[in-house]
């Protein structure tokens, strides 16, 4: 259709202008006939226009979208090619794109095959940027590592096309070489190449590209600027943030680790931002715990540097954790913590004004204190149900119990079957503990839960009540254990053996966000403690832990060694 739309052109005089007239008329979006073929991906159809009018390829004149920009956008190489070739390699060529971009900038977001030629072809496109003051170097940071794949993988198959050896053996190379890596650190380090001011051009925000790599958690880039250019790690965006603030609030765990662990980067650990605060001031502010604990553990980060309201790391710890009611495993109050064990000091606000300053920030506004009521009574109803199971089953198992009851006509009729023996004194005790803590937090959760009871109480009664819940729980699993230890010991020993070992699982799920946060603490209290006071502080914490959680279990089995006949076990 299109060769017959030209041949009816050139019919009649002055055909080649007429010709040349009718392809190049523009659209409202200032496209041609040209633009449709790319964006259809007809290669025969772009050369033939092509060779009709080479000049298609420089529409618009006045900026919009080339055809070499959309080529490039739309990924199709043999196009790109062909633009350029066609249009007396390049001579005639727009790389115009919308938005002030260039073909670059669109070749930077479509991998390092597209952005090598680009370069080839004209460089000095990697020096322009677009409305956002964004150059190619920009847009090729702020792509995430995983959305490189796709895009490695077309331009690692362009790539085999060219190799002499096996196909099948290249693209097995390939693939797995391609599992878990990020290949935009090649496209950039070509721009890098390109044009290494691009590093230290800002766009219109005051990003610049190792702000932009950081922010979407770009490891490898980041690195690649650091190695490349040093002194690029101390640029500071509009707000006077560094990479490390900004790694701190994206929780760019990687970057951070590799920035603590090199001794070349000691220098910015400490450098303030606007407000005045450092990366660990942003660390705590936010309750970033995995943050805070890998910048705790470098020795050269500053905990009592004030911030522009002479705030230090402990004082902003201190503002973070709510009055009240609040989970002791929150990162906010573990942070805080933290800061206490390593001896962190406050700032030089008296600490009267300080007071005033928390209640301020703390202070309930009336709707706030309906949310917070509305919030206990929600937590009350949910954890209520299980302690009300809990008395339910601890009262049911009282009065069917393991092993039956002797008969009638025995001696000691009516009594339990099992009763003197030491696993059934510990099954009693374990047994009658679940129900009384069961009940107690039931009815503390009952207090909780109405709205008579003045707001402390109420706070009071709810942290009580969760505290015996977790104690019933406690004596529930032993109590299980217990039972099926006396049912199955005499027929089944291994088994019962083997569930008796199972069941304590249970109370170490209970505790697996304690003992979690104090493994995270571990390092950086031992870079900063030492090793002597971090063991006899993790000693104290487990016998600690183990009195306060495991109480009913000392009570249960000492009871039972007190009570038993000395029959059997």
């Amino acid at each position: 259709m299109v060769s017959c739309l030209i041949r009816l052109a050139k019919s009649g005089g002055e055909a080649v202008s007429r010709v040349k007239s009718l392809l190049e008329k523009e659209n409202k979006l200032k496209e041609t006939a040209l633009h449709e073929a790319v964006r259809i991906g007809k290669v025969e159809m772009v050369e033939l226009l092509m060779k009709e009018d080479q000049d298609l390829a420089g529409f618009p004149r006045t900026g919009g979208t080339s055809p070499m920009y959309l080529a490039i956008l739309l990924g199709n190489r043999v196009i790109v090619k062909k633009l350029y070739k066609m249009s007396d390699y390049g001579t005639s060529l727009s790389y115009s794109g919308p938005n002030g971009q260039n073909a670059l900038h669109a070749a930077a977001t479509r991998g390092r095959v597209f952005t090598k030629k680009l370069l080839k072809w004209n460089k000095a496109l990697s020096a322009q940027k677009d409305e956002t003051g964004s150059t190619p170097l920009h847009f090729a940071a702020a792509k995430s590592p995983n959305s490189s794949y796709s895009t490695q993988f077309h331009d690692d198959v362009h790539e085999w096309r060219k190799s002499n050896s096996t196909i099948a053996r290249q693209m097995c190379k390939k693939l797995l070489s391609l599992l878990g890596r990020d290949g935009w650190p090649k496209v950039c380090l070509k721009l890098l190449e390109a044009n290494p001011a691009a590093l230290y051009e800002p766009d219109h925000r005051g990003s610049y590209p190792i702000h932009i790599a950081t922010s979407v958690g770009a490891t490898r880039k980041v690195l690649l600027f650091l190695n490349r250019h040093p002194g690029s790690a101390g640029l500071r965006d509009a707000r006077g943030r560094t990479f490390l603030h900004i790694a701190v609030e994206k929780m760019a765990v990687g970057i951070l680790y590799h920035a603590t662990r090199d001794k070349s980067l000691e220098w910015i650990l400490n450098m303030r931002d606007k407000d005045g605060n450092t990366a660990m001031h942003l660390a705590v502010q936010g309750g970033r715990l995995r943050v805070f604990c890998r910048l705790l553990g470098n020795l050269k980060v500053g905990l009592d540097l004030p911030n522009a309201k002479g705030e230090t790391c402990l004082d902003l710890s201190r503002y973070k954790v709510p009055p009240g009611l609040y989970y002791s495993q929150n990162s906010e109050a573990c942070i805080r913590r933290a800061l206490a064990m390593v001896r962190a000091r406050s700032g030089t606000s008296r600490e009267d004004h300080f007071e005033e300053k928390y209640e301020r920030n703390h202070r309930l506004k009336p709707e706030e204190k309906n949310r917070e009521s509305d919030s206990m009574k929600d937590a009350t109803q949910t954890l209520s149900i299980g302690s009300v199971l809990i008395a339910t089953v601890t009262f049911g198992a009282t009065f069917a119990l393991p092993g039956g009851y002797k008969a009638d006509d025995r001696p000691n009729g009516g009594s339990p079957t099992l009763a003197g023996t030491y696993a059934f004194d510990a099954f009693m005790m374990a047994n009658t503990l679940a129900f009384i803590c069961s009940s107690m937090a039931t009815v503390g959760f009952m207090f909780s839960g109405t709205p008579m009871v003045n707001r402390r109480s109420r706070k009071f009664h709810l942290r009580s009540s969760v505290y015996f819940m977790e104690a019933s729980v406690t004596s529930l699993t032993a109590a299980f254990a217990l039972g099926v230890y006396l049912v199955l010991a005499p027929v089944a020993y291994k088994t019962a053996i083997a569930i008796c070992a199972i069941s304590p699982f249970a109370l170490l799920w209970k505790n697996v966000d304690y003992w979690k946060r104090w493994i995270r603490f571990a390092g950086p209290l031992l870079a900063r403690n030492g090793p002597c006071w971090t063991l006899q502080e993790f000693v104290r914490q487990f016998v600690w832990s183990i009195l306060l959680e495991l109480w009913p279990l000392v009570i249960i089995f000492c009871w039972a060694a007190f009570a038993n006949t000395g029959t059997h076990f």
